[in-house]
């Protein structure tokens, strides 16, 4: 019964924000964005729970657009649960006193590289900058430094931070024999 002004502000404010407050703390799969983006088109299109492509009036990738760029302003899911991730993992590093912060969380590939990407380290007491894989260096990581030094780490010395690696030389306990 809603007409298609309706139909994208509940779009937009309910069928997009319950799947982005979940993507904040768990990846969803590319097939669970897919089902979700289905239904969210159809009820934007056609009020309904499925669509053939013939009723859609824009392609959803212009759809998820913002206004200014000729969108509708959708969140586009995927981008939003990395964006969203990558806040989370600046907050759990910048505030790591906070409740939230201890929450275990395991971290998506894309995600981890795009953090360091953006990211770089000022070390001050190195307990929150990881030795290897920050950028602390001149703006680089040790990995990218050394990369066959990096190649040589077991998974667990890969993620030491700053200040258990520097004390005693143990940065070099971490290697493959």
């Amino acid at each position: 019964m809603l007409n298609q002004a309706g139909r994208m502000t509940l779009v937009c404010a309910t069928l997009s924000a319950i799947p982005v407050h979940l993507s904040i703390l768990v990846c969803l799969s590319p097939w669970a964005l897919e089902n979700i983006d289905r239904r969210r088109r159809a009820f934007l299109w056609f009020g309904g729970e499925t669509v053939v492509a013939g009723k859609c009036r824009v392609a959803w990738t212009v759809a998820c657009r913002p206004r200014d760029l000729g969108g509708l302003g959708i969140i586009d899911l995927r981008r939003a649960g990395v964006a969203f991730q990558v806040r989370w993992e600046w907050l759990r590093r910048t505030k790591p006193d906070s409740t939230w912060a201890l929450l275990p969380a395991k971290r998506e590939k894309a995600v981890a590289e795009f953090f360091q990407t953006v990211t770089y380290s000022v070390l001050g007491d190195g307990q929150s900058t990881l030795f290897w894989l920050d950028r602390w260096v001149d703006g680089r990581s040790l990995k990218q430094l050394a990369p066959a030094l990096f190649a040589s780490l077991c998974r667990s010395g890969r993620h030491r931070v700053v200040a258990q690696a520097l004390p005693r030389r143990s940065w070099v306990g971490g290697h493959r024999l």
